[in-house]
């Protein structure tokens, strides 16, 4: 099999991406003391394996692997599942507001903040997704199957 000429973009695609998952996994690992619990844990082993994949989904692509377009398309897909998960969770299961906040803002205003909180979450949920599974097909773009035959039959 021969690496696609989509080789170019997919590269700067996956350098960007693990370079920005790069950063998210550091601050999140760096902030994970300060709201330690079982999601904030699950979230950022989350972030770590996807910027662990990204990181060879480059080097596949840097290396014309064949490979890189598979595991791009897997991984991506993986986190946009993540992310819509994530979001939709939030958004029919919202966080408590705190006692301390509930004491000092009175019924509509509590709900309003409800309702943006809600609205947030759907948007993270919905366009982290759709952003990063429209990724993952553009990674899985630079798949090339074998090489017909001269004649054109099989």
């Amino acid at each position: 099999m021969e690496t696609s000429p989509k080789y170019r973009g997919r590269i700067r695609a996956a350098f960007w991406s693990k370079s920005i998952l790069a950063v998210a996994a550091v601050l999140s690992v760096l902030l994970l003391p300060f709201s330690f619990d079982a999601e904030s844990a699950v979230i950022v082993a989350g972030i770590i394996v996807v910027t662990f994949f990204e990181f060879r989904v480059h080097r596949y692509f840097l290396l014309r692997d064949a490979r890189g377009p598979g595991l791009g398309f897997r991984n991506q897909a993986c986190f946009a599942a993540g992310i819509l998960i994530y979001g939709l969770y939030h958004a029919v299961v919202p966080s408590p507001i705190p006692p301390e906040y509930r004491n000092m803002l009175d019924q509509p205003t509590l709900e309003l903040l409800q309702n943006i909180v809600r609205d947030g979450y759907l948007v993270i949920g919905i366009v982290g997704g759709i952003s990063q599974f429209a990724l993952a097909w553009y990674y899985r773009g630079a798949k090339v199957g074998p090489t017909p035959p001269e004649d054109g039959y099989q």
